[in-house]
């Protein structure tokens, strides 16, 4: 089943207000007119439409909630979304894309 880029990111708030989305380049396409252009600092409300698609089609991205920044990760043509703590803590560091 093909994933929802912006259900995703909900998931991965774990319940938080998503403060900010910042959205990057698509991979397969040129940006369409009526999009933000790539780096413009977004609102959720702003950034959702452009973000109700499959992960597989999705752009470069970071969100912003209280704890976390969720960010875009793709390998060999796989995309995924990850988070990392927004502040300093103690925590395991993972490598993304295989490691």
């Amino acid at each position: 089943m093909r994933r929802n880029f912006r259900q995703w990111m909900l998931e991965l708030a774990d319940g938080e207000l998503i403060e900010a989305v910042v959205l990057g380049n698509h991979m397969w396409r040129d940006r369409k007119e009526d999009e933000p252009a790539p780096g413009s600092l977004l609102s959720w409300e702003e950034a959702a439409p452009y973000i109700d698609c499959p992960v597989d089609d999705c752009r470069a991205a970071y969100a912003w909630t209280a704890s976390w920044v969720i960010a875009v990760a793709t390998y060999d043509g796989y995309n995924w979304l990850y988070r990392i703590p927004r502040n300093p803590r103690a925590c395991l560091p993972r490598l993304e894309g295989g490691g």
